[in-house]
C-alpha cells in the first residue's frame, strides 16, 4: 500500500460510511457567533487566539494545507455469490477469511451473542464492550436486531477485498431491507495467531466504507484554526 503526499485534498473518511467534519467545540462556536453578532466585521474576519502574540504581529492569514493519501486494495467477486449455510459453533472455523465470515454470520443467525463477540480480536471486544456501555445496548438489544435482519433469510457472500493486512468479506441478506431490498453488509477481518477475527482497527477506514466507489474524492477537515468555522474556512 503506497502513500503519496503530492499536493493538496483533505482526506476522507465514515462504518457499517462517514464523512466527518471537525469544527469548533460547541462552547467556542457559540462565543464566536456572539462576538460576530456584536461586530460589523464579517465572521471570517474575526480572529480568536489560543494565546495572543507576545510581540507585534500581522493580522492572521488563514491558510489550508491539503494532504492526499492513496489506499490501494484489490477486489474479487464471488461468481456466483456464495450461499451461506449456517454452521454450529462447534463446527465453526476461522482458518480462512471466508470460513470466518460464515462462522460470524452463523452466530448472527443463531442469535448467539457470546459466540459472535468471541469472533473478534481481544482489542475489538474491549472497544465493543465500551461502546455498549456508553450507549446502554445490551445483548438482548443486539439479538433482537439480528433476528429482524437474519431470521428466515438467505445470506450470500459477494466480494473479497484485500487491503494491507486486512481482509474484507462483503455479503448481502436477501430481502432484509426496505421494500424487500437486499441489505449489504461487510466484515473487516485480521489474522491473529492463525485465525481470522473481526477487527475494529479500520472501522473508519476509507476502503471499508467506500470500496464500491474507487477514485471518488472523499474529504474531511482534520483541524480548524482558532476563530474559523467550516463555513468561513478557505475553499479550494
Amino acid at each position: 500500500m503506497k502513500r503519496k503526499i503530492p499536493s493538496l485534498a483533505h482526506l476522507p473518511l465514515r462504518r457499517l460510511a462517514l464523512l466527518c467534519c471537525l469544527s469548533l467545540s460547541g462552547g467556542a462556536e457559540t462565543a464566536f457567533a456572539q462576538q460576530a453578532a456584536r461586530s460589523s466585521q464579517k465572521p471570517e474576519q474575526i480572529v480568536t487566539f489560543i494565546a495572543p502574540p507576545a510581540f507585534p504581529a500581522s493580522a492572521p492569514d488563514v491558510q489550508r494545507l491539503i494532504v492526499e493519501d492513496s489506499y490501494f486494495y484489490q477486489v474479487r467477486t464471488f461468481t456466483p455469490a456464495v450461499k451461506v449455510k449456517p454452521v454450529t459453533r462447534a463446527a465453526a472455523s476461522y482458518g480462512t477469511p471466508e470460513d470466518a465470515a460464515i462462522a460470524r454470520i452463523s452466530a448472527l443467525v443463531a442469535g448467539d451473542f457470546a459466540w459472535f463477540r468471541s469472533g473478534w480480536t481481544q482489542q475489538a471486544q474491549i472497544v465493543l464492550d465500551e461502546q455498549d456501555k456508553l450507549t446502554n445496548q445490551t445483548p438482548e438489544f443486539w439479538k433482537n436486531l439480528w433476528a429482524k435482519i437474519f431470521t428466515g433469510r438467505q445470506v450470500e457472500l459477494t466480494h473479497r477485498i484485500e487491503t494491507g493486512e486486512y481482509m474484507l468479506i462483503a455479503y448481502r441478506v436477501l430481502g432484509a431491507g426496505k421494500d424487500g431490498k437486499d441489505v449489504e453488509l461487510i466484515d473487516a477481518l485480521k489474522k491473529v495467531d492463525g485465525q481470522w477475527l473481526g477487527t475494529q482497527e479500520i472501522s473508519r477506514d476509507p476502503v471499508l466504507n467506500y470500496w464500491r466507489t474507487p477514485e471518488t474524492p472523499i474529504k474531511r477537515i482534520i483541524r480548524m484554526a482558532p476563530g474559523v468555522t467550516v463555513e468561513s474556512a478557505p475553499r479550494q
